[in-house]
């Protein structure tokens, strides 16, 4: 939730108070930086940095304090603005960026919920940009599920996430960050495999929301001391069948829906044929997912075009979830690409819900 919705203002309030400041002249002006400041953080230190990018013509300090603020505004920005849409209940450390002196060298560490990127500058701002961005996309993203899963699983992900933010913030950087990174580690076959299976979920839209989201699970639920490799074989088996479900086409019938791991199980529910609708009402839907919650099934994800967001609400009552055991606990309409019955590939604007199972049982071994 954003600052101004927590408070109740709305963006209507926001645009009034903004026109009626600037009637203020000069202290307006003061006003509204200080206002912008305070509901937008992440949006307002982007601000700043470009102030201190003016300055370096005229102030020797001002180019440390504006790699400072580009980094931070930008990083946070995509984790507060965009992957905190994507991802139900996600809550990242921020980053922050302090400076190593001679004798230091660069790290990461937590501190107060942040992780802090102890960099050394760069004359080549991108690359100070790309550094850090790396280093805190390892130490912030599915850490609790990555003592579990392999090295390439780990580099896969932080190579997929980089690129999105990369491309979402600061595209300038893109291809040096392809040239002299992605370049070099999708040299291995399995991490490139990774990689582009992550491509073609993303592009159904299904990455962040279920991909990543059913990563977050798995670390929640997993205890021990030590990467198991049951564990490594699950999470490629899953990200094989969302690669496989990512490149159905529309009308296919018989396409694997369910995932039946040990430690990740869940079922791709498609609300999909108007006729079938029509012809047969909400009861074949509404059984099919109470034969899945009995097979022990921990989260059920509902998709349909968002014209059907109201019928997928429908069939999913607060009747059915009780009698199955089984909560809301996501939505959202996003919009994808799928193939068609022919192959081709159309742009779609999807409706997601999440139902998740209100008991969820750990899995907790020594090793």
């Amino acid at each position: 939730m954003s600052s101004q919705e927590s408070k109740g203002i709305s963006p209507q309030d926001i645009k009034e108070w903004i026109d009626t400041l600037i009637s203020m002249g000069g202290w307006g002006v003061v006003v509204i930086v200080v206002f912008y400041f305070a509901f937008f953080p992440e949006k307002a230190e982007k601000l700043s940095a470009l102030m201190w990018k003016f300055l370096r013509k005229f102030y020797k300090g001002a180019e440390k304090k504006y790699i400072t603020h580009d980094i931070q505004g930008r990083v946070n920005d995509f984790v507060t603005g965009y992957l905190k849409k994507e991802i139900k209940e996600f809550e990242p450390a921020k980053i922050k960026i302090v400076w190593a002196e001679e004798d230091q060298t660069r790290e990461a560490f937590l501190k107060s919920n942040s992780i802090i990127v102890r960099m050394r500058q760069s004359d080549n701002q991108n690359k100070n940009f790309v550094h850090a961005t790396m280093v805190y996309i390892s130490n912030t993203i599915l850490v609790k599920a990555k003592r579990y899963i392999s090295p390439k699983q780990k580099e896969g992900i932080d190579l997929f996430v980089a690129r999105k933010l990369f491309e979402k913030e600061k595209r300038e950087v893109v291809t040096m960050f392809i040239d002299e990174i992605l370049y070099e580690k999708t040299s291995d076959a399995k991490i490139r495999d990774f990689f582009d299976k992550f491509d073609v979920i993303d592009v159904a839209g299904l990455f962040f929301p279920v991909f990543v989201q059913e990563m977050i699970f798995l670390g929640e639920k997993i205890f021990l001391k030590g990467r198991d490799p049951k564990i490594q074989e699950e999470v490629t088996g899953l990200i094989r069948f969302l690669n496989n479900y990512s490149n159905r086409r529309t009308g296919e019938d018989n396409l694997k829906t369910l995932f039946e791991g040990k430690f990740s199980k869940f079922q791709m529910v498609i609300i999909g044929k108007w006729v079938k609708l029509v012809s047969r009402g909400l009861g074949p839907y509404i059984n099919f997912i109470k034969k899945s919650a009995s097979k022990g099934i921990e989260t059920i994800y509902i998709l349909g075009d968002s014209n059907r967001k109201d019928i997928i609400n429908q069939i999913c009552s607060e009747q059915l979830l009780n009698e199955i055991g089984f909560s809301k606990y996501n939505q959202k309409t996003y919009p994808a690409k799928i193939l068609n019955s022919t192959g081709k590939e159309i742009k779609v604007n999807n409706f997601l819900l999440v139902l998740r199972k209100n008991k969820i049982e750990n899995y907790i071994r020594e090793t």
